[in-house]
Order: structure tokens, then C-alpha cells, then sequence
């Protein structure tokens, strides 16, 4: 905890005219500073080694203001006034009018240009200065002098808050240490150079924008809020946004509390695939908790506030945001390929600022402690009205409102358990395809998508692609496959992908369209594909009550492939299974577990009857035989039980 202000005493019994008077002022000084439990400085009276020279010095770099008495017979206590006034220090002269009658002062006051009509002294700057009485017995001239004591006192105590003593006593120690350092060392030596170019970082962090902007590494967010706690700041109504889906503050899964609780309230914005993932669920709601220990927290989804522009401006790294009143706003910003803190006073920005958080606050859910990894998913999912089924919902795909496609994945993770899994297996049995295929073939090959969505499958196979094609451009300059096509229903789902997948250039493309029956000729033009992929499609292409439409399905999706390539799909199987109540329940149950309710699990049911209409694997070896196909390989996700609907199917087409 920082020390309280510290007040250096200055004046001279062995000068002044009435040393009686003097003792008597400085003990009514001495009171005053004790009532307030400032510390007294005051080098006459400490025992310390050293020259008296070497004495004031020390206590003067100790000392965060100065009252001097200005009327003794001594130059020296205006050296002190002096070095007080360099760094700005309060400075309170006390002034006796009856001095300036005494012969033996003339010659002195004339020397340091003070006299009756002006009480100061001449260059000391801006100080004040208070009269004081004749005669220690003058008891109504010291009762108005203590009034008028406490009146200055209180004004230098508004001045000496908390943080301005940190930043002045900081700063002397820098200049202090500095001068003793390039002392301990002989002139020209690269260290004190060395050193000089640090403290030149230092000045240059205050001149980035002006004299409001203050700039730092962003390594340095986390000592100056710890040095600011430890110091006794944090009294202000102090809000924070953590923005977990960015890596600039890696701290916050630290066993230990990473950040002292100056912050009255801070809201913690996570990626939306932490609240489906069981595990990095478990380990953000530990941080939640430790942090609600001591403040309100608060928990939302990054990006759940759409393109709101962060008050920090493009140049704005994440979300994180600092807003200290009155007018305190702190971000990351991007500086020369580098990540700078950036603390910035202004009132108009920090209106922005409180704006940005209000909106931040508003789509995140309050964390109490104790609360469960299960809870805190169901009340974000209640917030964002994830998984519930809308009546607009139940027209076909591409006629579907915005907000369906707005949230799509966060849906689709809540209907359908272990997604990620589903999409992860099925992405690795396509990318076993490929590689038989480049096992059979001395071409390039062609890969098609069917219902892409928003990407998520595509992603993972363009990765491994771009891998896989490497070495073959290094030899021939072309890649062993030549890109991969996309076809997708929803005109929306095409915008996603596109966005998602914009790194990846002409290696994919993505058109609008129907499979089969609607196929646009940028996916029909051209050689036949040698891999047909897609994840939770072919449920909706095809049902158990309809045979006849699944192998008509089937023999147009062959149709699309070169003999020996392959068919492989990510998808909902349940058909004639006699297990079909019990894999009904087991999924219903599933989606409770996640975080739906029983009155929300219904409606997606009933809205979708084909999802249970799903052709079983059994039937689908059936009539991929009448298609010209075959079953060669059929896995449920690694660690699902045997309940799970969801299944991931190989066909290939016969020579």
C-alpha cells in the first residue's frame, strides 16, 4: 500500500528573528500533519548519515510537498523551495508580516526581492503562501492561522491523491537512480547509453499521441494494474472487458489470481465453440469463478454484439477494453505489427467506451460462484435463444430468415451431439478417400461438396489439401488435387463460407444449388469428381418411406463420380432400426444434457421428421447396389455410444 503524503519542513530557528515564534509555528505545523497521518520529513530531526547537504537532499526526494517558513535570515531554505518547485511540488510558504520590521532581515529580504507588498519571493512559481501571527500568545490570530492551515492542507491533499503520488515518486526515483548510475560509472561507458535508450522508450510512450495517450507493450497491462492495486487504486467504479478469443492476455487460466480486483465489474467474452466443448468449458468457468470471488463477472460470446466498431478504432485489437472514471479508456491496438496497450483520456471517447461495454453487457449472462460449466451454457443459451426452434424455421432451407443462418453454428451444436466429432471423423475418412484415389489415378483429382453450409467441413479438407498439394507443385507445378467444388442450397450459407473460407482463394469453389436434381454448371462442367462428401445432407435428400427417391438419389450422386470414386458422408442414420425409440430418446436426452430444454427439444423435433425418417445403413447398402455402388466402409464417431444416430459412410462406385 502507498505511503501517505509526505511534507517537507523547512525553516531555521538559528535565523529567524524569534525562534520562540518559530518553535511554536512548527509544533502547530507538526499537530496538523500528524492529525491527518501525513508524514512528517523534516532532516533537523532525523538521525541519518551524511552532510547536512546530503541530508536535505534525501529528504526532499522523500517528500511529496513543502511548507517552508519564508521569513528566516537563510538563502538555503530557498535552494529548497527551489529543488520543491522544479518537480512541481505543493508548496505552502508561511509568512510572518512583523519580519519585514526587523533591521536585521532588511538586507536579506531585499537580497531575495521579498518585502511587505510582495510576500513571495521572486522565481519560486506558482506556490501559496499564508500568514502567520506575530506573538505565540495572539490565541485569535492562530485560531484563524489554523482554519486557514486546514483550508491549504486539504487544497494540497487534492492535488496528492493515490495516483499522483505513484506517478511523482516514480519518476523521482527514476531521475534519482539515474544521476546515481551514470555517477558509478565513467563517462562513455555503452551501459549508461544502454540505459539512457530505455528511459528514451519510456518518454517516447508518452509522446506517441499527445500529452492524453499513454502507450505500452501489452506485456506491461498486467504489472501496471498489480502495481496500481498493491498501491491503493481501484476506488473508482472500474469495468473491464477480457476478451478470451483473442491471445493477447494469456493469463487468465493461471492457477493463481492473474490480476489483483481493482476492477469493480469485468465481463469475459469467450469464442462460441468453448460453451460445445466440454473441457475448455470446465476450465473457463474455474477462471469465472476465482474472479466472481472477489467482483461481478459477467460472460458472453465473442462477436455476439455484431460489427459494433470498438471505441479504439481499427487499429482496435480484440475487444478488451479498460474504462476508469472519469475519462479513462484503455485497448490494444496494433502498432508496427506489435501489440501496444494504449490508455487514452477523453471524454468523449470514454462515452463510446461506456456504450461499447453497455452493449458487451448486454449479450452476457451474470456468473455467480459456485455455478456449474452446465449452468453457465444454459443460461447463455437461454440469453441467445440458441437451439430453439422458430416456426419460420420449418419452410425449406434456402427460405429460412436471417437469424436462423446468423447463428447456425451455435445451433446446429446444440440439436446435434458431438458435432465437431461428426465433422472431424468425416473430414478424416474424405481425406482416406483421397488418398486411395491418388493411389488408383494418374490425375488431378476433383472433390465436391455437397452442402457446405458454413464451412465447416470444407476447412478442415482445404487445410489439408493445400498440405497435401505442396510437394507435387514444388515438382510439377501443379497440385495432385486441383480444388475443391461446393454447392450448397441457401444463398446465406454461401455468404458464410465464403467469408470463412476467403484465405484459401481459388482452391474452392462455391456456388448456389440444389444436389441432386438442381445442379448449376459450374458443379456438372468438367471431369467427374472423384470424391462426393458432405455432413448432414443426405438425410434430407433421401427417407426410409421412400425408397424408389433414395436410389434415384443415389444413382444421380454416381453419376457425378469417376468409377472408383467415392461417395462419403457425415450423417444422421436411424430408418428401420429396431433401436429407433431408444436412439430417439437418447438423443433428446443428449440435448438436455446440453443445455435444452425438454418445451425446446420438441419443436426441432416435430419441425424435422426426417431426421428420424433417416435411411439405416443397412438400407443404404441395399440400394447403393441397385445404384452401382457399394458399402466399404461404415464408423460411428470414436467414444459415441451405441445409441448415437449419427454414423460416417463410405460408398464407391463400382469400375
Amino acid at each position: 500500500m502507498l505511503t501517505p503524503p509526505a511534507v517537507f519542513l523547512s525553516y531555521s530557528r538559528t535565523k529567524s528573528a524569534n525562534a520562540a515564534l518559530t518553535d511554536h509555528l512548527v509544533g502547530f505545523v507538526r499537530e496538523r500533519l500528524r492529525d491527518l497521518r501525513w508524514e512528517i520529513v523534516d532532516p533537523m530531526t532525523e538521525s541519518s548519515v551524511g552532510s547536512v547537504r546530503e541530508k536535505v537532499e534525501q529528504a526532499l526526494r522523500r517528500a511529496d510537498a513543502m511548507i517552508v517558513e519564508a521569513t528566516a535570515n537563510t538563502p538555503n531554505l530557498l535552494f529548497e523551495a527551489g529543488f520543491a518547485r522544479a518537480p512541481d511540488y505543493p508548496t505552502l510558504f508561511l509568512i510572518n508580516p512583523s519580519a519585514f520590521d526587523e533591521p536585521a532581515l532588511h538586507a536579506y529580504f531585499n537580497f531575495i526581492g521579498q518585502s511587505e507588498d510582495r510576500p513571495l519571493p521572486a522565481d519560486v512559481g506558482d506556490v501559496q503562501y499564508l500568514d502567520y501571527p506575530a506573538s505565540v500568545d495572539d490565541t485569535n490570530g492562530w485560531r484563524t492561522f489554523d482554519a486557514q492551515l486546514a483550508d491549504r492542507l486539504a487544497h494540497i491533499g487534492a492535488i496528492l491523491t493515490t495516483e499522483t503520488r505513484m506517478l511523482r515518486r516514480n519518476a523521482k526515483a527514476v531521475l534519482w537512480r539515474s544521476h546515481e548510475f551514470a555517477r558509478r560509472h565513467p563517462p562513455g561507458h555503452p551501459i549508461t547509453g544502454l540505459i539512457g535508450s530505455r528511459l528514451g522508450m519510456l518518454v517516447g510512450a508518452f509522446e506517441y499521441d499527445g500529452e492524453n495517450v499513454f502507450e505500452t507493450d501489452s506485456a506491461n497491462y498486467r504489472g501496471l494494474l498489480t502495481a496500481f492495486a498493491d498501491a491503493g487504486g481501484g476506488t473508482r467504479l472500474v469495468r473491464a472487458i477480457a476478451d478470451l478469443s483473442s491471445t493477447t492476455e494469456t493469463f487468465w487460466k493461471e492457477p493463481h489470481d492473474p490480476l489483483r480486483p481493482i476492477v469493480n465489474e469485468r465481463t469475459f467474452l469467450v469464442p462460441w465453440a468453448v460453451l460445445f466443448n466440454p473441457q475448455l468449458l470446465d476450465e473457463y468457468t474455474k477462471v469465472f469463478d476465482r474472479q466472481a470471488q472477489t467482483h461481478p463477472v459477467r460472460v458472453g460470446r465473442a462477436g455476439a454484439f455484431g460489427d459494433v466498431r470498438h471505441p479504439l478504432g481499427d487499429d482496435a485489437v480484440g475487444a478488451d477494453l479498460l474504462l476508469m472514471p472519469p475519462d479513462l479508456v484503455g485497448g490494444y491496438v496494433r502498432r508496427h505489427d506489435k501489440t501496444t496497450l494504449r490508455l487514452e483520456r477523453s471524454p468523449r471517447l470514454y462515452e463510446a467506451a461506456e456504450r461499447y461495454y453497455e452493449r458487451a453487457r448486454e449479450n452476457s449472462v451474470e456468473f455467480k460462484v459456485g455455478q456449474t460449466p452446465a449452468q453457465l451454457r444454459r443460461a447463455w443459451m437461454e440469453l441467445e435463444q440458441i437451439g430453439q426452434w422458430q416456426a419460420a424455421w420449418s419452410r425449406s432451407v434456402s427460405g429460412r430468415p436471417g437469424a436462423y443462418f446468423a447463428k447456425y453454428d451455435l445451433h446446429i451444436r446444440s440439436w446435434v451431439p458431438d458435432y465437431d466429432g461428426l465433422i472431424h471423423y468425416t473430414a478424416a475418412a474424405v481425406q482416406y478417400a483421397v488418398s486411395q484415389r491418388i493411389r488408383e489415378s494418374d490425375r488431378e483429382l476433383r472433390v465436391l461438396e455437397i452442402g457446405y453450409g458454413t464451412g465447416a467441413l470444407t476447412r478442415p479438407l482445404l487445410q489439408w489439401i493445400r498440405n497435401l498439394n505442396l510437394p507435387y507443385v514444388d515438382l510439377s507445378g501443379s497440385g495432385i488435387v486441383s480444388r475443391v467444388y461446393g454447392i450448397d442450397a441457401a444463398e446465406p450459407m454461401r455468404q458464410a463460407a465464403r467469408d470463412a473460407l476467403r484465405d484459401f482463394g481459388d482452391s474452392v469453389i462455391l456456388v448456389q444449388g440444389t444436389a441432386p436434381d438442381d445442379l448449376p454448371v459450374p458443379i456438372v462442367q468438367g471431369r467427374p469428381y472423384d470424391v462426393v462428401c458432405g455432413s448432414l445432407v443426405l438425410y434430407d435428400m433421401m427417407d426410409s418411406a421412400r425408397p424408389d427417391r433414395a436410389v434415384a438419389v443415389l444413382r444421380s450422386l454416381a453419376q457425378l463420380l469417376t468409377p472408383g470414386g467415392r461417395l462419403v458422408f457425415g450423417d444422421v442414420f436411424v430408418g428401420d432400426d429396431p433401436q429407433r425409440g431408444a436412439k430417439e430418446q437418447r438423443w433428446r436426452a443428449w440435448m438436455q444434457e446440453g443445455g435444452l430444454t425438454e418445451a425446446e427439444v420438441q419443436p426441432f423435433i416435430d419441425a424435422n421428421p426426417e431426421l428420424l425418417n433417416a435411411i439405416s445403413p443397412d438400407q443404404l447398402a441395399t440400394m447403393a447396389d441397385d445404384a452401382g455402388l457399394e458399402l466399404v466402409g461404415k464408423s460411428r464417431i470414436p467414444g459415441a455410444d451405441e445409441w448415437s444416430p449419427f454414423q460416417i459412410v463410405t460408398l464407391r462406385k463400382r469400375q
